[in-house]
């Protein structure tokens, strides 16, 4: 998923398609472990935008150079333009998205009966 991001999928795309991974994330951590879906679900979503995060900052001009949402975020400011600005706006969804994660698998895993 987070080479696709590079190339593929605009930011507000993006952000469905983190949900329907995370969807899928909550059923598998429900079908392998016995408890603490929360936070089980939001460490896999933690690593998760880790991981994109790095492959957003290393191929930071294919990135801005495919995301016009980005370059309109930041306008033509030359120190809004930068690896860390991206990097702390992937933290900011990271944040949200992994307690969204986190509750997704927390409903799936209580929700669901036992296998």
């Amino acid at each position: 998923m987070g080479f696709a991001t590079l190339y593929i999928t605009s930011m507000r795309a993006e952000q469905i398609l983190w949900l329907i991974c995370f969807m899928a994330s909550a059923f598998t951590i429900r079908y392998y472990t016995e408890g603490r879906y929360f936070m089980q679900g939001v460490i896999v979503a933690l690593l998760s935008w880790t991981f994109v995060t790095v492959i957003h900052v290393v191929f930071y001009p294919v990135y801005v150079a495919h995301h016009a949402e980005f370059r309109s975020l930041v306008g033509n400011n030359a120190l809004l333009r930068s690896r860390g600005v991206l990097a702390a706006i992937d933290a900011g969804k990271a944040l949200i998205l992994c307690l969204v994660a986190g509750a997704f698998a927390w409903v799936v895993g209580t929700g669901m009966r036992t296998r």
